[in-house]
Protein backbone atom coordinates (compact mmCIF):
# COMPACT_ATOMS: atom_id res chain seq x y z
CA UNK A 1 0.00 0.00 0.00
CA UNK A 2 2.58 2.70 0.88
CA UNK A 3 4.45 1.38 -2.42
CA UNK A 4 0.86 2.57 -4.51
CA UNK A 5 0.75 5.48 -2.17
CA UNK A 6 3.97 6.94 -3.46
CA UNK A 7 3.24 5.85 -6.90
CA UNK A 8 0.05 8.59 -6.34
CA UNK A 9 1.53 11.32 -4.82
CA UNK A 10 3.77 11.29 -7.84
CA UNK A 11 0.99 11.40 -10.15
CA UNK A 12 -0.72 14.16 -7.74
CA UNK A 13 2.94 15.97 -7.96
CA UNK A 14 2.66 15.54 -12.18
CA UNK A 15 -0.55 16.93 -12.34
CA UNK A 16 -0.10 20.21 -10.24
CA UNK A 17 3.77 20.87 -11.67
CA UNK A 18 1.50 20.74 -15.37
CA UNK A 19 -0.42 24.10 -13.87
CA UNK A 20 2.75 25.74 -14.50
CA UNK A 21 1.46 25.97 -17.98
CA UNK A 22 -1.18 28.77 -16.81
CA UNK A 23 1.72 31.26 -16.27
CA UNK A 24 2.15 31.27 -19.96
CA UNK A 25 -0.36 34.24 -20.67
CA UNK A 26 -1.47 32.60 -24.22
CA UNK A 27 -2.51 29.89 -22.81
CA UNK A 28 -4.45 31.34 -19.61
CA UNK A 29 -5.97 33.53 -21.84
CA UNK A 30 -7.26 30.87 -23.90
CA UNK A 31 -10.42 29.03 -22.86
CA UNK A 32 -9.73 26.08 -24.35
CA UNK A 33 -6.36 25.90 -23.25
CA UNK A 34 -7.78 26.14 -19.61
CA UNK A 35 -10.27 24.11 -19.73
CA UNK A 36 -8.33 21.15 -21.54
CA UNK A 37 -5.93 21.20 -18.81
CA UNK A 38 -8.21 21.35 -16.00
CA UNK A 39 -10.22 18.15 -17.54
CA UNK A 40 -6.78 16.25 -17.49
CA UNK A 41 -7.19 16.90 -13.72
CA UNK A 42 -9.67 14.62 -13.89
CA UNK A 43 -6.94 11.41 -13.87
CA UNK A 44 -5.87 12.22 -10.24
CA UNK A 45 -9.79 11.28 -9.24
CA UNK A 46 -9.44 7.96 -9.38
CA UNK A 47 -5.75 7.44 -7.34
CA UNK A 48 -7.89 8.11 -4.72
CA UNK A 49 -10.00 5.13 -5.27
CA UNK A 50 -7.00 2.71 -5.89
CA UNK A 51 -5.75 3.82 -2.45
CA UNK A 52 -9.19 3.55 -0.39
CA UNK A 53 -9.47 -0.60 -2.23
CA UNK A 54 -5.82 -1.07 -1.58
CA UNK A 55 -6.45 -0.12 2.22
CA UNK A 56 -10.05 -2.10 2.67
CA UNK A 57 -8.97 -5.22 0.79
CA UNK A 58 -5.33 -5.65 0.65
CA UNK A 59 -2.88 -6.75 -2.97
CA UNK A 60 -6.60 -6.51 -4.96
CA UNK A 61 -5.67 -3.26 -7.11
CA UNK A 62 -4.31 -4.71 -10.24
CA UNK A 63 -3.44 -3.16 -13.89
CA UNK A 64 -7.09 -4.38 -15.06
CA UNK A 65 -8.54 -2.23 -11.72
CA UNK A 66 -6.49 1.06 -12.69
CA UNK A 67 -7.71 0.84 -16.43
CA UNK A 68 -11.11 0.17 -15.71
CA UNK A 69 -11.09 3.50 -13.91
CA UNK A 70 -8.79 5.67 -15.41
CA UNK A 71 -9.91 4.79 -19.55
CA UNK A 72 -13.61 6.31 -19.04
CA UNK A 73 -11.64 9.23 -17.93
CA UNK A 74 -9.02 9.76 -20.88
CA UNK A 75 -11.69 8.60 -23.27
CA UNK A 76 -13.90 11.98 -22.27
CA UNK A 77 -10.53 13.90 -22.22
CA UNK A 78 -9.45 12.72 -25.67
CA UNK A 79 -13.06 13.58 -26.77
CA UNK A 80 -12.78 17.16 -25.67
CA UNK A 81 -9.56 18.12 -26.77
CA UNK A 82 -10.92 16.41 -30.65
CA UNK A 83 -14.41 18.10 -29.89
CA UNK A 84 -14.05 21.54 -27.99
CA UNK A 85 -17.12 20.96 -27.10
CA UNK A 86 -18.02 23.15 -24.04
CA UNK A 87 -21.26 20.94 -23.14
CA UNK A 88 -18.89 17.62 -23.16
CA UNK A 89 -16.71 19.75 -20.81
CA UNK A 90 -19.15 20.35 -18.16
CA UNK A 91 -20.60 17.04 -18.70
CA UNK A 92 -16.92 15.92 -17.59
CA UNK A 93 -17.18 17.94 -14.76
CA UNK A 94 -20.20 16.65 -13.45
CA UNK A 95 -19.11 13.07 -14.35
CA UNK A 96 -16.21 13.35 -12.08
CA UNK A 97 -18.55 14.89 -9.36
CA UNK A 98 -20.70 11.72 -9.66
CA UNK A 99 -17.84 9.07 -9.56
CA UNK A 100 -16.50 10.52 -6.44
CA UNK A 101 -19.56 10.49 -4.70
CA UNK A 102 -20.40 6.87 -5.63
CA UNK A 103 -17.22 5.55 -5.04
CA UNK A 104 -16.66 7.43 -1.05
CA UNK A 105 -20.60 5.81 -0.75
CA UNK A 106 -19.14 2.30 -1.85
CA UNK A 107 -16.33 2.88 0.29
CA UNK A 108 -17.95 3.55 3.24
CA UNK A 109 -20.29 0.63 3.14
CA UNK A 110 -17.06 -1.86 2.47
CA UNK A 111 -15.46 -0.05 5.57
CA UNK A 112 -18.62 -2.05 7.79
CA UNK A 113 -17.49 -5.65 6.32
CA UNK A 114 -13.77 -4.58 6.80
CA UNK A 115 -14.68 -3.78 10.20
CA UNK A 116 -16.50 -7.40 10.72
CA UNK A 117 -13.47 -9.40 9.12
CA UNK A 118 -11.03 -7.35 12.06
CA UNK A 119 -13.09 -8.39 15.06
CA UNK A 120 -13.53 -12.01 13.24
CA UNK A 121 -9.55 -12.30 12.90
CA UNK A 122 -7.60 -10.08 15.38
CA UNK A 123 -8.21 -9.69 18.98
CA UNK A 124 -6.11 -6.55 18.96
CA UNK A 125 -7.18 -4.34 16.26
CA UNK A 126 -5.68 -0.92 17.14
CA UNK A 127 -2.87 -0.88 14.51
CA UNK A 128 -5.43 -2.35 11.57
CA UNK A 129 -8.74 -0.46 11.76
CA UNK A 130 -9.67 1.92 9.12
CA UNK A 131 -11.60 4.41 11.37
CA UNK A 132 -9.46 7.48 10.57
CA UNK A 133 -10.93 6.58 6.59
CA UNK A 134 -14.00 8.48 7.60
CA UNK A 135 -11.95 11.34 7.97
CA UNK A 136 -10.40 11.31 4.67
CA UNK A 137 -13.22 10.46 2.68
CA UNK A 138 -14.81 13.31 3.92
CA UNK A 139 -11.79 15.62 2.78
CA UNK A 140 -11.76 13.35 -0.78
CA UNK A 141 -14.99 15.01 -1.25
CA UNK A 142 -14.63 18.18 0.12
CA UNK A 143 -11.25 18.80 -2.24
CA UNK A 144 -13.47 17.23 -5.67
CA UNK A 145 -15.77 19.79 -4.85
CA UNK A 146 -13.84 22.59 -4.51
CA UNK A 147 -11.90 21.38 -7.49
CA UNK A 148 -15.18 21.58 -9.09
CA UNK A 149 -16.02 25.05 -7.94
CA UNK A 150 -12.52 26.34 -9.19
CA UNK A 151 -12.93 24.58 -12.49
CA UNK A 152 -16.17 26.25 -13.20
CA UNK A 153 -14.64 29.54 -11.56
CA UNK A 154 -11.22 29.84 -12.15
CA UNK A 155 -9.20 32.23 -9.92
CA UNK A 156 -6.20 32.75 -8.31
CA UNK A 157 -7.00 33.08 -4.67
CA UNK A 158 -8.94 29.33 -5.29
CA UNK A 159 -6.52 27.67 -7.27
CA UNK A 160 -3.98 28.75 -4.19
CA UNK A 161 -6.63 27.39 -1.98
CA UNK A 162 -7.13 23.80 -3.43
CA UNK A 163 -3.26 23.17 -3.91
CA UNK A 164 -3.07 23.68 -0.16
CA UNK A 165 -6.54 21.57 0.83
CA UNK A 166 -4.50 18.73 -1.58
CA UNK A 167 -1.37 18.90 -0.03
CA UNK A 168 -3.02 19.06 3.43
CA UNK A 169 -4.98 15.91 2.44
CA UNK A 170 -2.15 13.62 1.14
CA UNK A 171 0.28 14.73 3.75
CA UNK A 172 -2.60 13.10 6.17
CA UNK A 173 -2.72 10.33 4.38
CA UNK A 174 0.71 9.56 3.94
CA UNK A 175 0.88 9.89 8.08
CA UNK A 176 -1.78 7.91 8.79
CA UNK A 177 -0.37 4.96 6.12
CA UNK A 178 3.21 5.53 7.96
CA UNK A 179 1.27 3.93 11.03
CA UNK A 180 -1.48 1.66 9.48
CA UNK A 181 -0.35 -2.18 9.67
CA UNK A 182 -2.20 -3.83 6.49
CA UNK A 183 -4.72 -6.67 6.95
CA UNK A 184 -3.44 -9.90 6.22
CA UNK A 185 -5.09 -10.76 2.71
CA UNK A 186 -6.03 -14.22 3.46
CA UNK A 187 -8.55 -13.14 5.65
CA UNK A 188 -10.34 -11.20 3.20
CA UNK A 189 -10.18 -14.88 0.68
CA UNK A 190 -13.41 -17.24 0.17
CA UNK A 191 -13.97 -19.24 3.14
CA UNK A 192 -12.10 -22.88 3.18
CA UNK A 193 -15.04 -25.02 4.42
CA UNK A 194 -13.25 -28.31 3.56
CA UNK A 195 -12.84 -28.96 7.17
CA UNK A 196 -16.26 -28.40 8.51
CA UNK A 197 -17.31 -30.79 5.51
CA UNK A 198 -15.43 -33.44 6.27
CA UNK A 199 -16.08 -33.28 10.14
CA UNK A 200 -20.32 -32.85 10.53
CA UNK A 201 -20.94 -35.87 8.27
CA UNK A 202 -24.91 -36.05 10.99
CA UNK A 203 -26.16 -33.68 13.43
CA UNK A 204 -25.16 -35.70 16.68
CA UNK A 205 -21.52 -35.53 15.11
CA UNK A 206 -21.17 -31.82 14.06
CA UNK A 207 -22.59 -30.95 17.61
CA UNK A 208 -20.10 -33.10 19.47
CA UNK A 209 -17.18 -31.81 17.38
CA UNK A 210 -18.67 -28.43 17.85
CA UNK A 211 -18.57 -28.78 21.48
CA UNK A 212 -15.00 -30.18 21.86
CA UNK A 213 -13.60 -27.52 19.84
CA UNK A 214 -15.11 -25.36 22.28
CA UNK A 215 -14.01 -27.17 24.85
CA UNK A 216 -10.65 -27.67 23.61
CA UNK A 217 -10.33 -24.03 22.93
CA UNK A 218 -11.25 -22.50 26.15
CA UNK A 219 -8.55 -25.11 27.66
CA UNK A 220 -5.77 -24.09 25.29
CA UNK A 221 -6.30 -20.32 25.98
CA UNK A 222 -6.99 -21.04 29.91
CA UNK A 223 -3.58 -23.55 30.16
CA UNK A 224 -1.28 -21.36 27.21
CA UNK A 225 -2.82 -17.99 28.08
CA UNK A 226 -2.27 -17.44 24.23
CA UNK A 227 -4.17 -14.01 24.50
CA UNK A 228 -1.37 -12.61 26.60
CA UNK A 229 0.17 -11.99 22.49
CA UNK A 230 -1.54 -9.01 21.68
CA UNK A 231 -1.30 -9.59 18.31
CA UNK A 232 -3.10 -12.76 18.77
CA UNK A 233 -5.16 -13.46 15.12
CA UNK A 234 -7.96 -15.91 14.70
CA UNK A 235 -5.51 -17.81 12.62
CA UNK A 236 -3.06 -18.47 15.28
CA UNK A 237 -5.66 -20.08 17.70
CA UNK A 238 -6.86 -22.12 15.12
CA UNK A 239 -3.53 -23.85 14.05
CA UNK A 240 -2.98 -24.54 17.66
CA UNK A 241 -6.12 -26.43 18.29
CA UNK A 242 -5.27 -28.20 14.35
CA UNK A 243 -8.30 -27.16 12.75
CA UNK A 244 -9.18 -24.17 10.56
CA UNK A 245 -9.98 -20.78 11.01
CA UNK A 246 -13.27 -20.53 9.11
CA UNK A 247 -14.49 -23.49 11.31
CA UNK A 248 -13.02 -22.07 14.17
CA UNK A 249 -15.20 -18.81 13.52
CA UNK A 250 -18.44 -20.17 12.50
CA UNK A 251 -18.24 -22.81 16.27
CA UNK A 252 -17.84 -18.41 17.59
CA UNK A 253 -20.33 -16.86 15.69
CA UNK A 254 -23.09 -19.69 15.87
CA UNK A 255 -22.73 -21.74 19.08
CA UNK A 256 -21.19 -18.92 21.74
CA UNK A 257 -22.45 -15.86 19.70
CA UNK A 258 -19.63 -13.97 19.71
CA UNK A 259 -16.17 -12.69 17.68
CA UNK A 260 -13.33 -13.50 18.22
CA UNK A 261 -12.48 -10.22 19.13
CA UNK A 262 -14.77 -9.98 22.15
CA UNK A 263 -14.20 -13.86 23.04
CA UNK A 264 -10.32 -13.41 23.34
CA UNK A 265 -11.15 -9.81 25.43
CA UNK A 266 -12.84 -11.41 28.01
CA UNK A 267 -10.53 -13.46 28.92
CA UNK A 268 -8.26 -10.65 29.01
CA UNK A 269 -10.30 -8.67 31.23
CA UNK A 270 -11.66 -11.39 33.23
CA UNK A 271 -7.37 -11.90 33.85
CA UNK A 272 -7.32 -8.04 34.88
CA UNK A 273 -10.17 -8.37 36.99
CA UNK A 274 -8.78 -10.71 38.76
CA UNK A 275 -5.22 -9.33 39.43
CA UNK A 276 -7.32 -6.11 40.72
CA UNK A 277 -8.39 -8.67 43.60
CA UNK A 278 -4.77 -9.58 44.22
CA UNK A 279 -2.45 -7.90 46.61
CA UNK A 280 0.29 -9.60 44.48
CA UNK A 281 -0.34 -6.38 41.61
CA UNK A 282 -1.46 -3.89 43.73
CA UNK A 283 1.54 -1.77 42.98
CA UNK A 284 1.17 -1.88 39.11
CA UNK A 285 -0.54 0.78 37.21
CA UNK A 286 -3.98 -0.12 35.34
CA UNK A 287 -2.29 0.64 32.14
CA UNK A 288 0.86 -2.12 33.27
CA UNK A 289 -2.22 -4.92 34.60
CA UNK A 290 -3.63 -4.23 30.89
CA UNK A 291 -0.77 -4.94 28.74
CA UNK A 292 0.17 -7.68 30.80
CA UNK A 293 -3.04 -9.35 29.94
CA UNK A 294 -2.63 -8.60 26.50
CA UNK A 295 -4.40 -5.78 25.53
CA UNK A 296 -2.79 -3.44 23.07
CA UNK A 297 -2.97 0.15 24.36
CA UNK A 298 -4.91 1.66 27.12
CA UNK A 299 -8.01 3.11 25.66
CA UNK A 300 -8.83 -0.37 24.17
CA UNK A 301 -8.66 -1.77 27.64
CA UNK A 302 -10.75 0.96 28.91
CA UNK A 303 -13.57 1.17 26.14
CA UNK A 304 -13.77 -3.45 26.68
CA UNK A 305 -14.10 -2.72 30.87
CA UNK A 306 -16.57 -0.22 30.55
CA UNK A 307 -18.58 -2.09 28.06
CA UNK A 308 -18.54 -5.11 30.15
CA UNK A 309 -18.61 -4.13 33.59
CA UNK A 310 -19.89 -0.58 33.19
CA UNK A 311 -17.66 1.22 35.02
CA UNK A 312 -14.10 2.51 34.25
CA UNK A 313 -11.31 0.26 35.66
CA UNK A 314 -9.89 2.94 38.00
CA UNK A 315 -13.93 2.80 39.77
CA UNK A 316 -13.90 -0.58 39.97
CA UNK A 317 -9.71 -1.09 41.25
CA UNK A 318 -11.44 1.27 43.98
CA UNK A 319 -14.21 -1.02 44.92
CA UNK A 320 -11.81 -4.20 45.15
CA UNK A 321 -9.71 -1.87 47.26
CA UNK A 322 -12.50 -0.91 49.31
CA UNK A 323 -13.92 -4.57 49.64
CA UNK A 324 -10.20 -6.37 50.82
CA UNK A 325 -9.66 -3.60 53.30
Amino acid sequence: MKQLLGYILLIWFLLLVKDLFFLKHAIRTDEYSVRLLLSIDLLALPTGTFFLFELLKPYTVTWKTIWTHELPFLLLILLYALTEDTGLYYFILLFGLAYGLTIVYFVLKKMKLYNIVLKENYSNTDNVNVRWLTTTSILLVACMFAWTITSFYVTDWGDTCYYFFCCYIWGFISFRTKHQEIASREFFDEPDNSYEQNNQSNNEAKQNNVNSLILKLEETLSDKKLYHNPRLTLLDTAKELGTNRTYLSSCLNNELHTTFYDYINSFRLKEVEEMFHSQEYINCTIEELAQKCGFNSASTFRRAFVKTYGCTPLEYRKKCEITTI
